[in-house]
């Protein structure tokens, strides 16, 4: 079947191109509706004692499928929830963090413009020395 299609680009186009993926108008697949088999005597015959099969356990057949939506009310016992954002400022307000200055004694530069906390004086000393502790 490739070897169709690829002649059939290969006359459209011309002989010099490569094959590449194909557009969907070149598919292989067949797309007509084909005429359905008879069935045989086995299969005729398994279908005839289903519909006793089902007759005898009662089953009538052409129900209604049951889509029904369910009913989600129901009488709650905790309080209702609500749909209202608070508005900000009027719930209690979150402690913010303060530094109070006493870790970091300061901000020096090292390698390649990259600053660094210094905490103690060690370390203003091997960040001077371009040492990484």
């Amino acid at each position: 079947m490739t070897v169709y299609v690829a002649s059939v680009l290969t006359k459209k186009i011309g002989a010099n191109m490569t094959m590449h993926l194909l557009p969907v108008y070149y598919t292989t697949t067949a797309t007509r509706k084909r005429k359905g088999r008879k069935k045989t005597q086995s299969q005729l015959r398994a279908e005839s004692e289903h519909a006793k099969f089902l007759k005898r356990v009662g089953y009538t057949g052409g129900g209604k499928a049951h889509n029904s939506i369910p009913d989600y009310k129901s009488d709650r016992l905790c309080s209702p929830t609500s749909d209202v954002i608070a508005i900000p400022g009027t719930g209690k307000k979150r402690r913010e963090n303060k530094y109070t200055g006493t870790l970091v004694k300061g901000i020096a530069q090292m390698h390649k413009s990259n600053a660094v906390p210094v905490i103690s004086r060690e370390d203003a000393v091997n960040i001077a020395n371009m040492r990484r502790g």
